[in-house]
């Protein structure tokens, strides 16, 4: 996939996302999160390592790992704030936990939407540091 393709890709899973999010589906709204923090992290990772740190595909729990120790060194001042890798590793437990349950014990309604809406705004502020970084690398 080329870069303009991997961009429409990305809006088309925004909008996705936003849609899902108004309109109750809060799984679907959960899975789409976990995609695009996925490729979030790994993008700031291709910046901020020499080889991009990734190598063969890894969990989002190991990249977020990976990513936490390379941004310190890149330079920036504050590219993503501490607390954002620990608000993101639990937000990864609790979507992690829904999943695995599901079949087994149903879940409460209300505690899908707030995992939904808590991913919602975790991938905005990560949207936002990747910007950051993107920027970092390729200002002029």
């Amino acid at each position: 996939m080329n870069g303009n393709e991997k961009q429409e890709n990305y809006r088309s899973l925004k909008a996705k996302l936003k849609k899902a999010l108004q309109t109750g589906f809060f799984y679907e709204a959960i899975f789409v999160e976990y995609a695009l923090l996925q490729d979030r992290v790994e993008s700031m990772l291709r910046h901020a390592l020499p080889n991009g740190g990734l190598g063969e595909r890894q969990s989002i729990s190991r990249s977020l790992g990976k990513l936490e120790l390379a941004l310190p060194k890149i330079g920036m001042r504050k590219p993503m704030p501490a607390s954002l890798f620990e608000e993101t590793r639990e937000w990864i437990k609790e979507r992690n936990t829904l999943v695995h349950a599901l079949a087994k014990f149903g879940n409460d309604d209300l505690k899908v939407e707030e995992i939904a809406k808590k991913g919602k705004e975790i991938l905005r502020q990560i949207d936002n540091a990747s910007a950051r970084v993107s920027r970092h690398f390729h200002a002029d």
